[in-house]
C-alpha cells in the first residue's frame, strides 16, 4: 500500500510541477504565430504569469489590419489534461461594431484530451446566455442560443431550429 501512496505522490508531484513550470508565455506566443497565419494579430496587450496561469490584459485584436475588437482579460490555463480559456469584456471596435453592435461579457473555452477536437464555449453577452462548440476536425462552429435578450443584431447570422436560434458556420 505504501507503494502505491509514494507513486501516486511521485505522479502528483510531477505533474504540478509540469503544470507550474510550463512556458505559458511560449504557448501563447505560438498561438499568436499560428493566429497571424491566418490574418488575426493581439496587440498592445500585457502579460502576467502565475504559477498555474497566463492573464493577457488590455489587448486589442485585428484581423487583416482592422481593429475588430478590445478586450480586458484573458485567463489561460494550460493543465495538460483540462486546458481553459476565459475571456472578459470583449468590446467590438469600427466597422465590426457597426456590423454587429454586440458586446461580450465573459467567453470561456475549455479543451479537454479526452475529446482533442472538440472546444466547448460558454458565452454570456448583450445577446443573452450561449453554449456551443468548434469542431477542429470538421472545421465547424456551433452555438446555440439558451437565453436570447436582444438578438435584433445578430439575427441576420442566426437560424431557428427546434431548440431556439443558433448559429452555425464553417471555418
Amino acid at each position: 500500500m505504501r507503494v502505491v501512496r509514494d507513486i501516486f505522490l511521485f505522479l502528483l508531484t510531477f505533474y504540478i510541477a509540469i503544470v507550474a513550470f510550463m512556458p505559458k508565455t511560449e504557448l501563447y506566443y505560438y498561438l499568436e504565430k499560428k493566429l497571424k497565419e491566418k490574418g488575426v494579430v493581439i496587440y498592445n496587450e500585457k502579460f502576467k504569469e502565475t504559477p498555474l496561469a497566463l492573464d493577457i490584459s488590455n489587448g486589442i485584436i485585428s484581423y487583416q489590419g482592422l481593429d475588430v475588437a478590445r478586450f480586458s482579460l484573458i485567463t489561460f490555463k494550460p493543465y495538460l489534461f483540462l486546458n481553459t480559456l476565459e475571456a472578459k469584456n470583449i468590446e467590438l471596435l469600427d466597422m465590426a461594431k457597426k456590423a454587429l453592435d454586440v458586446d461580450i461579457e465573459s467567453l470561456k473555452a475549455k479543451h479537454t484530451i479526452l475529446k482533442p477536437f472538440i472546444i466547448n464555449l460558454d458565452i454570456v453577452g448583450s445577446f443573452g446566455e450561449a453554449k456551443g462548440y468548434i469542431e477542429l476536425k470538421e472545421h465547424l462552429v456551433h452555438i446555440d442560443i439558451l437565453t436570447p435578450k436582444n438578438i435584433k443584431p445578430l439575427k441576420r447570422f442566426l437560424r431557428k431550429g427546434e431548440k431556439g436560434w443558433y448559429y452555425e458556420s464553417r471555418f
